[in-house]
């Protein structure tokens, strides 16, 4: 099982939030791994103040991934390059 931090997700989670959701396929994950939940980053003079991860993996060797996690239908536009989260436009892009 990957090692979480925190090792569980308050109250605020109910088992159909998609993070919680994630979260606990995430920890099926071997040993090796080592998985962060909601990790907030400071950004430089360029760019936004603070953003927040929602999910950081790393293998135990030389990969990390940023993981993103969105709920509902999620589309992609590709001549419009836009993004839709169940069907309204998403102001913010997710990638």
């Amino acid at each position: 099982m990957a090692r979480m931090y925190p090792e569980f997700l308050g109250n605020e989670y109910e088992n159909s939030n998609p993070e919680a959701i994630v979260f606990e396929s995430l920890k099926q994950l071997s040993d090796d791994y080592s998985v962060i939940h909601s990790k907030k980053i400071k950004g430089g003079s360029k760019h936004q103040e603070e953003v927040e991860l929602d999910f950081i993996i790393f293998d135990g060797k030389q990969n990390l991934i940023c993981l993103e996690v969105k709920g509902g239908n999620i589309n992609f536009d590709a001549v419009q390059n836009k993004w839709y989260q169940n069907g309204k436009e998403m102001l913010k892009k997710p990638d």
